[in-house]
């Protein structure tokens, strides 16, 4: 004879493994709205990601970038060397992919930290020999 199991014992495990979804994230504006500094732009070679270039740290590249509720955005954009410019876009949110004007990215929020991997793959020329790589960038941000 099998035990009888309480209706709320059976609702709540119901509850708790809808709640575990591997679906994708619902992001927001309203969570994405504020200021955040580009911590590290990597390019990370596709066919490894283990294998990958810190392009901020290789180029003195600082990056500020402002979201507003409404989806307009401002980016402030420097390098060692030379004067800031700004940049003014918008960003869209499908489920956990973000649409920065023709980037495109998956995008993560934990805490203070936000992290893009882009969804399609681009050429660098990861370990300069001369020939470029299919490469995806990951930009990892920190909220300010």
């Amino acid at each position: 004879m099998l035990p009888r199991i309480p209706l709320i014992v059976v609702g709540a495990a119901a509850l708790l493994a809808c709640s575990e979804s591997t679906g994708p994230s619902k992001l927001s504006l309203a969570q994405l709205a504020g200021t955040w500094r580009l911590d590290t732009l990597w390019m990370v070679l596709e066919s490894d990601p283990t294998v990958a270039v810190n392009v901020t740290a290789q180029f003195g590249l600082g990056v500020s970038l402002t979201i507003d509720q409404n989806g307009t955005t401002m980016m402030t954009i420097a390098m060692a060397g030379s004067a800031p410019d700004t940049v003014y876009n918008t960003i869209a949110i499908h489920g956990d992919t973000i649409a920065f004007g023709d980037y495109q990215a998956t995008a993560r929020l934990r805490g203070r930290t936000m992290t893009w991997l882009a969804v399609e793959s681009t050429l660098w020329d990861l370990d300069n020999d001369g020939t470029p790589e299919d490469v995806l960038e990951r930009d990892v941000w920190q909220r300010q």
